[in-house]
């Protein structure tokens, strides 16, 4: 499938695209907001999917479903409209959903990246390898993995994945299950507390650790102080680090 690109004039051009217009009253002239929404319904890639956002909360979930179907928010001026793309590309079986910025260096020399909210609905046996966005939450389910996530200033959430890869938010709190990993993981936040569900078929070396918060475990036997805890889970193996400089970080075994 070659690339595609949303642009608010191709969107407006088009006849075939599901898009409705919405008009919002902040102020007159170019600070006016305004949203639109498209769908579109991708073929499943062979291997892997990938969701990458700038400004704006995504949401990936499995469904039972024969396609990739992709659910498009856009709010902005005109000119953010315009300057903000999103993106589906299919790379050696691997299809990337990324929203990006065409106008230049955004909110200094050129229009800021309008916000996108991103639902992205996939075959619940299709891998995702990664989730990300800089501004917004996150939340991933029901998808093969491992799944790896980033946020720099917001939530992360995840239920029911099969496997996880590194988890990072810069500005929030984490939410994920830790059913197995594939090598050497890290869980992190800079400023958020931490809770995870360990799975009962992990195998892993852990380390837990606080800088202002506390350690609490729940059915986990660990060696553990305050703010720090460390020990083997299952049979032992790839290193399982989970950490946060501010905040309290909980585990629990899952039933």
């Amino acid at each position: 499938m070659a690339d595609r690109s949303l642009t608010r004039r191709a969107m407006l051009a088009s006849g075939g695209t599901v898009l409705a217009a919405l008009g919002g009253c902040v102020a007159s002239g170019d600070t006016q907001s305004t949203t639109e929404t498209e769908t579109r319904r991708l073929d499943v890639p062979e291997t892997a999917l990938a969701v990458e956002n700038i400004d704006g909360p995504v949401t990936v979930e499995g469904a039972e479903t024969d396609a990739v179907v992709v659910e498009i928010t856009k709010t902005g001026t005109d000119a953010e409209l315009d300057a903000t793309t999103v993106t589906d590309t299919h790379d050696d079986g691997r299809l990337t959903v990324e929203t990006g910025h065409d106008g230049g260096l955004f909110g200094i020399f050129g229009p800021s990246v309008a916000t996108v909210a991103l639902t992205v609905r996939c075959p619940s046996d299709l891998v995702v390898d990664h989730v990300g966005t800089t501004n917004g939450d996150v939340h991933v389910s029901t998808v093969a993995g491992p799944v790896s996530i980033d946020v720099t200033n917001g939530r992360i959430d995840a239920a029911a994945l099969d496997s996880i890869g590194d988890v990072s938010s810069t500005n929030g709190a984490v939410d994920v299950p830790i059913p197995t990993i594939e090598g050497d993981t890290l869980i992190e936040s800079t400023n958020g507390a931490i809770e995870a569900t360990l799975g009962p078929d992990l195998d892993a070396d852990l380390t837990v650790e606080t800088t202002t918060g506390s350690v609490s475990l729940d059915g986990v036997s660990l060696t553990s102080t305050d703010d720090e805890a460390s020990g083997t889970i299952g049979a032992g193996g790839d290193d399982l680090t989970i950490e946060t400089t501010n905040g309290d970080i909980s585990l629990s075994a899952s039933e």
